[in-house]
């Protein structure tokens, strides 16, 4: 699924390369050049659904709109950029719907937040006509603090660093600019710590990581322009999946000591549907 999907992203690239080619060459590229800082709200839909790794059956779910704000840095050289992102949102009324640990159904409102930096380098290989289409590599972290403060549920910390590879298209046409962003997430060192509302000693579980993806679709309005400084009003619907496997079982410990409770993480996707908004300055 997400190779299909990767490949449909790419397509559509590859599709607007070629018909931005038909284009008027007038203008160098996408006019992408220079510094370029984006700045503004990022709001989106969160569901995550932890499932039994033998028959697949649903164990709880959280859900919920999230706010935030997001922050990208771009710098453009003539055959290449370099980027910094970094986005943060969260929530006191997203719905946890699943169980206690007796198998008591529990539905109630849990806190979440979440925050994601990231770096990337990209390669322009084509930028021509009113074009611009690179290929990139990277590197981010992403935490996520599930449940904080919130009876009878706990906190749990899942925390993980991610390589990226993917492509970025940008199309210039008029004041407008239009794009489509397409990654693979590779997630490596992942792991979750919990303390189980201090019944033990704070664990940690290796959590087995799966490829993730990401696609967005950038377009940003001209507001403002003298000399190579520009204003644009910048809209960014994005979405992104994470995926999990079962951990290994954790023996719990209290006080340093060993007790007979032992658990594992087990496995869940995380889908994130939303969109940013901000203004955007090139200069």
């Amino acid at each position: 699924m997400i190779k299909k999907l990767a490949s449909l992203a790419l397509a559509l690239c590859l599709s607007l390369t070629a018909t931005a080619a038909w284009a008027a060459d007038d203008i160098p590229g996408a006019e992408l050049k220079g510094l370029s800082l984006t700045l503004g709200y990022q709001g989106a839909y969160m569901y995550y659904s932890e499932r039994n790794a033998l028959t697949n059956n649903e164990l709880d779910k959280d859900y919920g709109w999230m706010s935030g704000g997001f922050a990208d840095v771009r710098y453009d050289f003539n055959a290449a950029f370099a980027r910094l992102r970094f986005d943060a949102m969260g929530s006191n009324r997203a719905t946890y719907d699943g169980a206690l640990q007796n198998g008591t159904p529990l539905k109630m409102y849990t806190h979440e937040f979440m925050y994601k930096s990231e770096f990337d380098l990209g390669y322009k290989l084509f930028d021509q006509d009113q074009a611009t289409f690179s290929p990139y590599m990277g590197i981010g972290y992403r935490s996520w603090r599930r449940g904080e403060n919130v009876q009878p549920s706990y906190v749990e910390d899942y925390t993980w660093w991610y390589t990226v590879l993917g492509v970025n298209h940008m199309f210039r046409t008029g004041k407008w600019l239009l794009g489509v962003d397409a990654s693979l997430l590779f997630p490596f060192a992942m792991k979750m710590e919990t303390d189980m509302r201090g019944l033990y000693d704070k664990a940690t579980f290796d959590i087995k990581s799966k490829t993730g993806f990401r696609v967005e679709t950038p377009v940003s309005y001209e507001i403002y322009a003298s000399g190579d400084t520009r204003l644009s009003l910048t809209g960014i619907p994005f979405y992104e999946r994470w995926e999990i496997g079962k951990s290994p079982t954790v023996t719990m410990t209290r006080n340093g000591n060993a007790t007979s409770d032992s658990y594992y993480e087990p496995k869940s996707t995380t889908d994130i549907l939303g969109v940013r908004i901000g203004l955007g300055l090139q200069f």
